[in-house]
């Protein structure tokens, strides 16, 4: 059955975080036309499958809030303008790992307001000594933080947790966002699970600094099937 899937595989296409170099993407789109070589085989990065889902050729910023945080330039699915990825140990603003670090300090250091830290106890347990030494002995650091994170999602209503995540937020369109658009007036475009979790917020936001939200992704891999049927489509009508 396998080799029954690889022979009829027409477009094959591999998105992915650590796909942020051209030598990587290179080196990703080689292996996959091994393993499939009748296929028109596409590879990028996690931020270009968010343009490709986002902006249907048009040029937009486009943003992902998850766990991680990053953002692009794009005309259509091309980059035009990015800036280095600080990842979780120094960037990652507005981020899951980002909020996670946050509440954790704040609970290492007993400045949580009485009633955060009694429902953030709740989930994680009364020792902070347990909490960072599960930190630094896992091996996925920002995953880990990216949960404590959720449980900032989940008080989003909260006066207190409301105030971090717009310092958060306003962190992201600050450091990561303002300086790709420069004076230029694009639209943004947001992916990601805690940007869309946290949209009525992020829109407050990004309109108080200036910036218009055009769309929030929910489910971008939805995008990305349409994207493949017209990509087949004008592959098969070059081939005719």
């Amino acid at each position: 059955m396998g080799k029954t899937l690889i022979g009829q595989s027409r477009l094959v296409g591999f998105f992915g975080a650590g796909l942020g170099s051209k030598s990587r993407i290179d080196r990703a789109r080689k292996m996959l036309k091994v393993l499939f070589p009748a296929a028109y085989v596409v590879a990028g990065s996690d931020l270009d499958a968010s343009a490709i889902a986002s902006l249907d050729g048009e040029t937009g910023l486009c943003c992902i809030l998850g766990t991680g945080s990053n953002a692009g330039l794009y005309k259509g699915p091309k980059l035009l303008r990015k800036l280095p990825s600080g990842g979780y140990l120094v960037g990652d603003e507005g981020s899951g790992n980002y909020f996670g670090k946050i509440l954790l300090n704040h609970l290492i250091y007993d400045s949580l307001p009485t009633h955060i830290q009694n429902e953030v106890q709740a989930e994680l347990g009364s020792d902070p000594v347990k909490l960072i030494d599960e930190l630094y002995s896992t091996e996925s650091p920002a995953a880990y933080l990216g949960e404590i994170g959720s449980l900032m999602v989940q008080m989003k209503d909260d006066y207190w947790v409301e105030d971090q995540l717009r310092d958060g937020l306003s962190a992201f369109l600050i450091k990561q966002v303002k300086p790709l658009l420069k004076e230029e007036k694009h639209p943004l475009y947001v992916t990601g699970s805690l940007g869309v979790e946290l949209r009525d917020i992020f829109g407050e936001v990004a309109e108080e600094l200036g910036y218009k939200i055009e769309r929030f992704i929910q489910r971008p891999v939805e995008e990305l099937d349409c994207w493949a049927v017209k990509e087949l489509e004008i592959k098969k009508a070059q081939q005719g």
